[in-house]
């Protein structure tokens, strides 16, 4: 309710507590102009009006003095005031011992009988909640009702015969003479207070709160009980002329006092709780909530609850049994032990609940439905209550059970994939060790255990530890310490004391950029090492060997074609002297880059770094290689070769490297346009060589700077005309030995390519 209508509603009530107040002044002083007001005398039959006057007084303060102010307590505290000046009328009435005294308290306690059905209907109007936009015209209607037969009742003698001189005497006291008009008083009293009855009883077949239908029953007595006694002896019984049976409608109202008071007492009658709420509340729950008694028969459910059981209208009408609604005996047991122990708390307060993860309840209909139950004993109010929640689970179990299945599906996916790769790394002829964050041995395989000499489960042992037994030149842990630190693999060479040698890759686990661990692969390349080391003594002691026959033949076929004029009358000898002479050159060159690579490979090449320039290299190279630029119709070009400084390096080794790749340019390129150009960056002289030729494909691109491969269209085919393979892969190794490298820089299929070699710049003093 908004403050506005309240603050209506309340006006309307001091309205009405004021214009009894007048009228009682009014009365007041009629009757002392009469002098005898005060004339009294004791009297027995008093006593029950007395006492009906203490009870009400004493509630009226309650009710007053209590914080709350709802309509229903407002409207019942005037029913009390004018209940009030009904019982004190009639109390002082009985004890008058004049007519003129009788005769005006009669009046008064008119003035509160005329009143207290109205306040008591309009109290039924607030506590059913049946109050509308219509209330506060219903409510000035009524109450100016009351005042116009308050008005028939003290100024005519349509109601009563207000003439003291026609009071009649008896053992109860003087009372006035019954009027023709009675009668509609009567009725309109006994209307109202008949649909306040009905209005209350309705009410009360309506609600499934306990509280309120034992609150709504004591107001059903309450009035009831006055209403048919007070209409009988105080209406009925005076206009029918029986005038041997004292008034009774006070005395009956004491019992309406004292029902209000059992009720304050023991009901808390009209006071807010949570439990007045409690239809409201349950009725906005998603869950179904039973509340049962001590032996589970139902009391209350909401909707959900109904519709979960199957249960049309009130189940607190049907007695039913909660435990009719658990097929499952041993469920039933569960539930009965689970609350067999009340737990002593108000309704806002439970020491203790009880969690029931699974039960079903098969409802009416015979669907079953998986529920978990909630439930609390409470003990409040005179009475004791199981509050329980079902919650359908049907979705949760059907969920439940959804993943369970994708956990299981996943789970042996996950025990297979395991099992693959378990094999996979147990296959290999690398060791293989995984290590997590704290460098724990996480994964190894076989080979692994070898390589460590260890018959035991390394899983979960330090690496550190794992590998103490070992003996090389590298520090496993320590790598692989620096590998998560940096987040980057490493590739090492390991030796080991006993004479073999092992390549060691490392790289670290990540997981977006948190580093998981770090992957160790260890291959034992000592058989190849052998190889490649005797393969190497191969070419050396081959290639020395065959210098000095090669050279012999080279020098024998250069003086025949010199000094031998007769060849060059055969022509046919004379080709064949010359293709000798040829191959002779050719063999020459081939044997010296085996003997330069092995030279190379095995760190055996000397080097004498000192100033070197450039300029005069670049010429010398471009002098020797004109012939071949012009067989090929190639143009040269040198850009900025003038004025260059002075690199640190090796004269014969750097001009070894330009005749390299300027013959490489002049072999791919035809007709087309080669340029030889300096630069420096970074204390580093660049020298590129580019040119108009095939240019590279990116399927050689990666097979560049390796033995034997040379820039041709197919990886698997050689062109043994234009050399041996070892050109850039010798000098890559020249360049890198003098402090330098070789680059490719860019290339394209069709349109040339372009090769930078990189030389230090010699440092100032």
């Amino acid at each position: 309710m908004n403050n506005a209508k309240f603050a209506l509603k309340s006006r309307f009530a001091a309205m009405a507590i004021s214009l009894v107040a007048v009228a009682g002044l009014f009365f007041i002083e009629y009757g002392h102009s009469k002098g005898q007001l005060w004339d009294f005398r004791f009297n027995a039959y008093a006593l029950p009006s007395l006492l009906t006057f203490a009870l009400c007084v004493g509630l009226l303060m309650y009710f007053v003095n209590k914080p709350a102010r709802t309509d229903e307590r407002i409207w019942i505290a005037v029913f009390l005031a004018s209940l009030c000046i009904f019982a004190g009328g009639e109390t002082l009435q009985r004890f008058s011992s004049s007519p003129n005294a009788a005769l005006f308290w009669t009046m008064l306690s008119a003035v509160g009988i005329s009143v207290y059905p109205v306040t008591l209907y309009l109290f039924s109007l607030a506590y059913t909640n049946q109050t509308d936009r219509k209330y506060p015209g219903v409510t000035m209607i009524l109450l100016s009702t009351s005042f116009i037969f308050i008005f028939f009742y003290g100024f005519t003698n349509i109601m009563f015969d207000n003439d003291p001189a026609h009071m009649k005497l008896y053992p109860w006291g003087f009372n006035n003479v019954a009027g023709d008009g009675l009668i509609f008083p009567l009725v309109w009293l006994d209307t109202l207070l008949i649909l306040t009855i009905m209005r209350l009883v309705n009410f009360r077949r309506r609600t499934r709160n306990v509280v309120l239908r034992r609150q709504s029953m004591i107001f059903i007595f309450a009035t009831l009980i006055p209403v048919v006694g007070g209409s009988i002896f105080d209406g009925l019984l005076p206009i029918m002329g029986v005038t041997s049976l004292p008034p009774l409608a006070m005395t009956l109202s004491s019992v309406t006092a004292v029902l209000l008071t059992y009720g304050v007492l023991r009901f808390q009658l009209l006071t807010i709780s949570p439990t007045l709420f409690s239809d409201t509340i349950l009725s906005i729950m998603h869950e179904a909530v039973v509340v049962t008694d001590a032996e589970f028969k139902v009391l209350h459910m909401n909707p959900e609850a109904q519709a979960l059981l199957g249960v049309e209208g009130l189940a607190a009408t049907q007695r039913l049994s909660l435990l009719d609604f658990v097929p499952n005996e041993q469920a039933a047991t569960n539930l009965r032990r689970a609350l067999s122990k009340p737990v002593k708390a108000e309704l806002s307060k439970t020491e203790k609940r009880v969690n029931l993860e699974r039960i079903d309840i098969e409802a009416q209909n015979g669907h079953s439905t998986p529920v978990r139950v909630t439930a609390s004993m409470l003990q409040s109010a005179g009475f004791e209550a199981h509050v329980i929640v079902l919650t359908d689970i049907t979705e949760h179990l059907r969920t439940e059970s959804i993943i369970e299945r994708q956990v299981q599906v996943r789970t042996e996916e996950l025990r297979e994939a395991r099992a693959y790769l378990v094999a996979s790394i147990n296959s290999l002829e690398q060791g293989f060790v995984l290590v997590d964050q704290k460098l724990n041995i996480v994964l190894t395989n076989g080979m692994a255990q070898k390589l460590m000499d260890s018959n035991e489960n390394l899983i979960g042992s330090p690496l550190l530890k794992a590998t103490a037994g070992i003996e090389w030149n590298i520090k496993l842990a320590e790598t692989a310490q620096r590998v998560m630190d940096k987040k980057e693999a490493e590739r090492l060479q390991a030796a080991a004391e006993d004479g073999r040698f092992y390549v060691v890759f490392m790289t670290p686990v990540l997981s977006g950029n948190e580093v998981l661990g770090v992957a160790v692969i260890v291959e034992d390349v000592t058989e190849q090492r052998i190889l490649e080391r005797s393969k190497d003594e191969f070419f050396s002691i081959a290639s020395h060997e065959l210098r000095t026959p090669l050279t012999a033949i080279r020098g024998n076929m250069s003086m025949v074609e010199e000094y031998y004029p007769e060849v060059k009358k055969n022509k046919e000898l004379e080709t064949m002297i010359h293709d000798t002479h040829m191959a002779s050159l050719r063999l020459i060159e081939i044997v010296n880059d085996f003997l330069d690579s092995s030279r190379l490979e095995q760190g055996k090449m000397e080097f004498h770094l000192e100033p070197v320039a450039i300029k005069p290299i670049v010429d010398t190279v471009c002098k020797d290689l004109a012939e071949a630029l012009k067989s090929q119709g190639n143009e040269l070009e040198l850009k900025g070769l003038s004025e260059l400084p002075m690199v640190q390096a090796d004269a014969g080794r750097v001009q070894q490297i330009v005749e390299n790749l300027l013959s490489n340019a002049i072999k791919y390129t035809n007709n087309g346009h080669i340029t030889i150009a300096a630069s420096v960056h970074a204390n580093k002289l660049h020298l590129s060589v580019s040119d108009t030729g095939k240019g590279i494909s990116p399927e050689s691109q990666k097979l560049l700077f390796r033995k034997f491969q040379q820039a041709t269209e197919s990886i698997l085919t050689r062109d043994n005309t234009k050399g041996t393979g070892l050109g850039l892969y010798i000098g890559k190794l020249l360049a890198t030995n003098m402090g330098g490298d070789i680059k490719l820089e860019r290339t394209e299929v069709g349109k040339g390519s372009v090769f930078t070699v990189q030389l230090p710049l010699v440092h100032k003093k």
